[in-house]
């Protein structure tokens, strides 16, 4: 049997597994940044080795977390500006914005963790918000 590309697209329902499991890391780390792996695999309703699959180390996965909830914010304003009056699309993307920021906020701590240990990763730099 070949093994899948790493570029390769994921699969709907993997794609649907991993959205799940930032979107769950996101709401646990932003409340306790230690908080454990199992417990987030749990409450994502995956098992350890699709979990692990996706991030086999907590680094990947906060840093997985600040990115994704950044490009959440930025896929935003486009579909904003096609669907609403530039003056309300304006308003909500920085409604949108603000939420980051506090999510942020919260994630710091999970951040902090994982980048100021000997070796690890790098802090995340500035991302540009639309291309």
């Amino acid at each position: 049997m070949s093994q899948p590309k790493k570029d390769a697209p994921l699969r709907l329902d993997a794609q649907r597994n991993r959205e799940r499991i930032l979107r769950v890391a996101m709401a646990e780390l932003t409340v306790r940044a230690d908080a454990p792996l199992s417990a987030i695999a749990k409450k994502a309703g995956v098992g350890q080795g699709t979990f692990y699959r996706n991030f086999p180390h907590r680094e990947a996965l906060v840093l997985e977390v600040y990115r994704y909830e950044m490009q959440q914010v930025a896929d935003a304003a486009g579909e904003l500006l096609r669907t609403r009056p530039p003056e309300r699309a304006l308003r909500e993307w920085m409604d949108r914005l603000a939420r980051f920021a506090l999510t942020k906020a919260g994630l710091a701590d999970a951040i902090r963790l994982v980048t100021s240990a000997p070796g690890g990763p790098a802090k995340p730099g500035p991302t540009p918000v639309m291309d």
